[in-house]
């Protein structure tokens, strides 16, 4: 589980490198697809999004998706910053 409390990445130096392969990432959502002339989708801070295989090509090779957000939006429009661990959950117990 992610601890998405969390506001900003441990190294708030952007990487700007575009992931290569589907996982969790530090990002900004800066040019969104699809969102209403109502709404603004764009990051204000940090956020964890996860990246996905969509199975294409170039632009099409991969999706992001931001909680909240219902259309996957393009690679290309995000800042990126480093990958995020997955972190299990602690024991209530322990």
């Amino acid at each position: 589980m992610l601890d998405a409390v969390c506001k900003s990445p441990p190294d708030t130096n952007s990487t700007d490198l575009e992931p290569r392969e589907t996982g969790y990432y530090w990002a900004k959502l800066v040019a969104p697809r699809k969102q209403p002339p109502d709404e603004d989708w764009a990051s204000i801070d940090w956020e964890i999004v996860h990246v996905d295989e969509n199975y294409g090509e170039g632009e099409d090779e991969f999706r992001v998706y931001v909680h909240g957000i219902g259309p996957g939006q393009l690679i290309s429009a995000f800042l990126w910053g480093p990958a995020v661990k997955d972190k299990k959950p602690e024991r209530a117990d322990a």
